[in-house]
């Protein structure tokens, strides 16, 4: 492997630390949701139907309080809205993919207000807000994961000849990703300095996470291409989710203007992937 992966793996902390500063005063606003681990909740007081959709989002997703699956489609309300799916549509054509965070985070504090959970003289007012904050979390952080498609990972048998082959190839992949994943550590800071001038939709703003966007689609797009020996395609499928991944949070900070939630959001999990880098190529360093 590479020798210069191997020293970008120990600058990724040095960056983490002082990019998440620097993104966090620009976001003053957003740190406080975000910038610390969600506690795990206790389980939801208010859940008429015992979908696992609080009764206070309900009202915010169109669907019945008193009925755990609204749209008769066999999945409950709690289950479709935690895997991206309108629990008032019936599938195939449910899919929330395009959801604007910031825009349900106003739906259902006006949802609250109006059903009176996040009225402050309401006694589970802070469990509320809890309960609003962590919906939002756990479905925002669920929009970065990517959905691969399986059927275009070729495999081959796990013979030497064929790893052989292999790593010389996802060695050519790796230095693409870690020389991309490197320039954006080093220029995030600056680019986040935009923000100062027209704010999210400053065009070089958005021009340049959109191209980080696209570089990172190249690069996975090229190691899906890459024939892997049976023993390696969990590894292979966790490298390939990583870089899509990273595509992701590009898009979502390119997407900021429209959604600095979810902007927001992508910039704190980029900071956390930098110091889940070694873990994924682990494997792939010791050969």
């Amino acid at each position: 492997m590479n020798h210069r992966i191997k020293l970008f793996i120990g600058f990724l902390a040095f960056v983490a630390v002082v990019s998440v500063s620097s993104f966090f005063d620009v976001f003053s606003g957003v740190r406080a949701i975000f910038s610390e681990p969600a506690e795990p909740l206790p389980p939801l007081a208010d859940d008429s139907d015992h979908d696992g959709l609080p009764d206070s989002e309900e009202s915010y997703w169109g669907v019945d309080f008193q009925n755990p699956d609204t749209d008769s489609d066999g999945f409950l309300d709690g289950e479709e809205v935690a895997s991206r799916h309108d629990p008032a549509i019936p599938g195939p054509g449910d899919s929330l993919v395009d959801m604007n965070l910031t825009q349900k985070v106003a739906d259902l504090a006006l949802g609250g207000l109006v059903e009176g959970s996040l009225k402050l003289s309401n006694a589970n007012f802070e469990s509320s807000v809890d309960n609003l904050t962590a919906s939002v979390m756990d479905e925002g952080l669920a929009s970065f994961f990517p959905n691969i498609d399986l059927s275009q990972i070729k495999t081959s048998q796990s013979i030497k000849e064929n790893e052989d082959a292999y790593f010389q190839q996802i060695d050519v992949v790796l230095e693409k990703f870690v020389k991309a994943l490197r320039q954006e550590a080093d220029e995030i800071n600056s680019k986040l300095g935009l923000i100062d001038n027209g704010g999210m939709a400053n065009p070089k703003f958005i021009a340049y996470f959109i191209s980080q966007k696209e570089l990172f689609d190249s690069i996975a797009e090229e190691g899906m291409q890459i024939v892997v020996p049976a023993d390696w395609s969990n590894e292979h499928l966790a490298l390939i989710g990583y870089i899509l991944q990273l595509s992701e949070v590009n898009e979502a900070l390119a997407q900021g203007k429209d959604d600095p939630v979810r902007a927001a959001m992508g910039f704190n999990l980029f900071v956390s992937m930098l110091g889940d880098l070694p873990k994924v190529i682990e494997s792939f360093l010791k050969n």
